[in-house]
């Protein structure tokens, strides 16, 4: 994990002067994301081709761009994106860990360990939302995704693993009006005596607490709805949930949200529904 972290720091400490190069100063926030494609050959990609991809297919038209050998440098309105070819895996321990909590992604522990090479995407947008500068990182991954060969694409901040076909269409979901939540956010599930536990892991990328139902009788997969749509409805409203608040589902149900250390993932405190 070091490894992949600490060349994606690199990048940033790269992106982010340019950025506010580009925009003028400025005292608003500066927000980032970063990405790993994990690529099936060592080879650099065709970084002119990509441009008309982005234009065409992802609405993703870059007012100006550099090139390099190996790199790639597009600006859009206020965000950065720096593209950078690295010519080997990351380390097996990483890739293997993020594989076995992959769980939309069938077979991402024969699949993954086999890339040969990396792309890494850094975006940085200086006065968007945290939701722009996730659809900026969504746009730019498809577009990578779609002109290369590529096994899938890695978000190590959340541990998120995705294979290249998944991700790819829940990209599209945004021209049908729905934000690709599985691909920014971690939703993890799992039994403890026979009751069943559901958490959210990068939600507070997007200024709230992450959430959790905590030894519920409901099954695995009702307790993971609720919490998606609770993280569905604050990315599209903007409001992110806050303690005290009441979250209402289709069923009539309804939870508080209550502010807490979990008793699962160490040192993170967490939003717990409670049912009233």
């Amino acid at each position: 994990m070091f490894r992949t972290i600490s060349f994606l720091l690199l990048i940033f400490l790269y992106v982010a002067p340019a950025a506010f190069a580009q925009t003028g100063p400025t005292s608003a926030s500066v927000r980032t994301v970063s990405g790993v494609i994990l690529l099936r050959e060592a080879k650099v990609p065709d970084f002119r081709a990509l441009v008309p991809i982005l234009r065409k297919d992802w609405g993703f038209a870059a007012d100006s761009f550099q090139l390099g050998d190996k790199k790639m440098t597009l600006y859009w309105g206020g965000i950065t994106v720096v593209l950078q070819y690295v010519g080997y895996p990351m380390a097996l321990t990483e890739v293997r860990s993020a594989a076995e909590g992959a769980w939309l992604w069938g077979t991402a522990r024969q699949d993954a360990p086999r890339h040969q090479a990396q792309l890494t995407l850094a975006v940085v947008g200086v006065g968007q939302t945290p939701v722009a500068v996730y659809k900026a990182y969504t746009r730019v991954a498809a577009a990578v995704l779609e002109s290369s060969r590529a096994y899938g694409i890695y978000l190590p901040r959340h541990y998120l693993l995705h294979s290249r076909d998944f991700f790819l269409e829940a990209a599209r979901q945004m021209d049908r009006g729905e934000l690709p939540l599985y691909c920014w956010v971690y939703f993890g599930m799992f039994q403890v005596d026979g009751l069943s536990c559901a958490y959210t892991y990068g939600l507070d990328d997007f200024g709230m607490l992450d959430l959790e139902i905590v030894r519920t009788t409901k099954a695995l997969a009702e307790a993971h709805a609720i919490l998606y749509d609770a993280a569905r409805e604050a990315l599209h409203s903007g409001k992110p949930w806050q303690e005290g608040a009441t979250i209402s589902t289709a069923e009539g149900e309804k939870f508080l949200l209550r502010r807490t250390r979990s008793p699962y993932l160490e040192n993170r405190e967490m939003l717990q529904l409670q049912k009233l």
